[in-house]
């Protein structure tokens, strides 16, 4: 069991986390961004703004400006409430959420950085 802990913001539940993307030149390159809690959905997804005020919504929300790695799926047409948008399938980074702990014994102690390893995310 994971506890990620979640804030009210905007008129939604959201969490704290952060993708560490790994380069070939060994050079990482991590990024934090909010996320919005989506019980409806099995995805990670992560912003990429095409916005005209992007400079403003990324230092709020996150934007992610790495490429990751096609991850093997074509690219979706993923809808919400809020629209339609077009989604490349990517992978090759990591996910930690910041202030996260998980359960049983043996588990990162409260407030520790829950990882996991090349995870596949839409942008």
């Amino acid at each position: 069991r994971v506890t990620v802990p979640l804030l009210w913001r905007e008129g939604a539940f959201g969490f704290n986390y952060s993708l560490i993307e790994r380069r070939a030149d060994g050079v990482n390159t991590g990024s934090s961004f909010w996320g919005v809690a989506d019980t409806g959905s099995p995805f990670l997804l992560v912003g990429r703004c095409l916005r005209r005020d992007c400079p403003e919504y990324c230092s709020q929300w996150g934007c992610f400006a790495g490429n990751g790695v096609p991850f093997g799926l074509k690219d979706t047409v993923e809808v919400y409430v809020s629209g339609e948008a077009r989604v490349e399938w990517r992978r090759g980074v990591d996910l930690a959420f910041l202030g996260a702990n998980a359960a049983p014994e043996g588990a990162a102690p409260e407030g520790a950085a829950l990882a996991a390893p090349d995870l596949g995310f839409g942008v």
